[in-house]
């Protein structure tokens, strides 16, 4: 005791309780660039999100809700951890208007897809499920990935379709091709289902104009169907489009001129025979089942022979 004060000492006992800490980080393998037009790709290999209290349960790899972009990507559970996917095609020229937000450009000009992941325990002591939106769940900070995008050399549009009336016995341009945009914006030419600028009696010019070699004939073609069409695909840069156009013709009619179906080609006459007498017959035909006048070629012999029609034109001695 010291100036009437007594003094005593106190042992105060602390409890250290443990807690079920966040899991660690997710640890992703350098992503690989991804090329548009190109599905199934394994961009990274996800592992980590490890529990730094050593419990054994299983885990599972999510997006952070809004970062899986626009369902461009997936995640495949592995018995060592996940594979990050491309799940649908990317367009790189079509990124910024089709997924808005979740496109950047790099400073060298690359595009790239950025995703966020983090890893929760399947099931944990405390009863919790694997629920990734659900912020009391034992989870890991987000890990954000970049995944760039290339581009690649896309096939054009298919041409645009047309419907054109061709009159028979006609031979040339039949019609201007137009359409099938490029989005590399390499020049775009046409070509038939072969690949060539020929095919049977159509041909493709180099300035697009759509030709026939030969020509229609109306009254051939069956009653109930005087049309026709042929597939023409749109080309660049030596890649052809997926799809075709029909370019379908209706074939028109046009007013035939008659012609000697049947008679011969020269006649032989012997002087002194009587009026009257036929010396040649001739079958003459239109094809538009139009009435048939007939006349004489200018001759010598106009004078000495006559037509007589019937059934078929003869030629007859007009005097002698």
């Amino acid at each position: 005791m010291a100036n009437g004060l007594s003094s005593a000492v106190s042992t105060l006992t602390f409890t250290l309780q443990d807690t079920d800490e966040r899991l660690n980080p997710v640890i992703a393998s350098t992503p690989v660039p991804v090329a548009e037009n190109t599905t199934g790709t394994t961009i990274a290999a996800l592992s980590g999100g490890s529990d730094p209290d050593g419990d054994p349960q299983e885990i599972d790899y999510f997006f952070v809700t809004g970062y899986d972009p626009g369902g461009l990507l997936r995640i495949d559970q592995t018995a060592t951890g996940a594979n990050l996917v491309v799940a649908t095609a990317f367009d790189y020229e079509s990124a910024s208007q089709l997924y808005p937000g979740q496109f950047y450009y790099t400073d060298a000009g690359g595009r790239y897809v950025e995703a966020k992941v983090l890893a929760v325990q399947a099931t944990n002591s405390n009863g919790f499920g694997s629920d990734a939106d659900n912020s009391t769940v034992n989870r890991s900070p987000a890990t954000t990935i970049k995944v760039y995008v290339t581009n690649a050399d896309d096939a054009p549009g298919a041409p645009s379709a047309q419907n054109i009336n061709v009159s028979e016995n006609v031979t040339g341009v039949i019609a201007t091709l137009s359409g099938g945009i490029d989005q590399d914006g390499d020049a775009i030419s046409y070509v038939f289902s072969n690949g060539s600028t020929t095919y049977g009696d159509y041909t493709i010019s180099e300035d697009y104009k759509l030709s026939i070699t030969r020509a229609f004939d109306y009254e051939s073609l069956p009653a109930n169907n005087k049309s026709t069409s042929v597939a023409v695909y749109s080309k660049a840069n030596g890649k052809i489009s997926a799809n075709s156009a029909n370019i379908t013709l209706n074939i028109t009619n046009a007013n035939d001129a008659p012609y000697v179906y049947m008679g011969p080609s020269t006649i032989s006459i012997k002087e002194n025979i009587p009026i009257n007498t036929v010396i040649a017959e001739f079958t003459i035909n239109d094809q538009d089942n139009d009435n048939i006048t007939t006349t004489l070629g200018t001759s010598v012999l106009n004078n000495l022979l006559g037509l007589k029609p019937k059934a078929a034109i003869r030629i007859f001695i007009n005097c002698t």
